[in-house]
């Protein structure tokens, strides 16, 4: 058997090198986005499940409050629970609580009220929130 063979291929052309480096190069350019891209959603999902767990405490606080009071003083204050931590970690903003009533916002005459919090924060891409909410009773009368 013969073999066809230049004699003169001695290695590879300027063109073939040329490419081979415009592919490695477009290779690492779509790695390091991808990389970023995956950092990105790693820190949203990370703000997302500390904003979701500082709503879920606070609607535990406000819960306990009105565990603990009678309905005319937990109404009162259902706006400003305590026991909240503070302040938030960076770049979590501090909870924004809405009672809402039969008559606007909860009186002592309404029977029930419904709640609901909301912890924001912001990154590059916008502003975000996580929002919790509930409907709460007057169970111990």
């Amino acid at each position: 058997m013969r073999c066809f063979i230049k004699k003169n291929s001695q290695g590879q052309s300027l063109i073939e090198v040329v490419v081979a480096m415009a592919v490695i190069a477009v290779g690492l350019f779509a790695l390091s986005k991808v990389s970023a891209v995956a950092l990105r959603n790693a820190n949203f999902a990370r703000n997302r499940a500390l904003a979701t767990k500082y709503a879920q405490l606070t609607m535990e606080s406000i819960r306990e409050s009105r565990d603990q009071k009678d309905w005319a003083a937990f109404v009162s204050t259902c706006q400003h629970p305590s026991g909240i931590p503070s302040p938030l970690p960076t770049p979590l903003i501090a909870p924004s609580v809405t009672c809402k009533g039969g008559s606007g916002d909860c009186r002592t005459a309404d029977t029930s009220c419904d709640i609901t919090v909301t912890v924001s924060w912001t990154d590059p891409q916008g502003t975000h929130n996580s929002k919790i909410e509930t409907h709460l009773t007057s169970w111990n009368k």
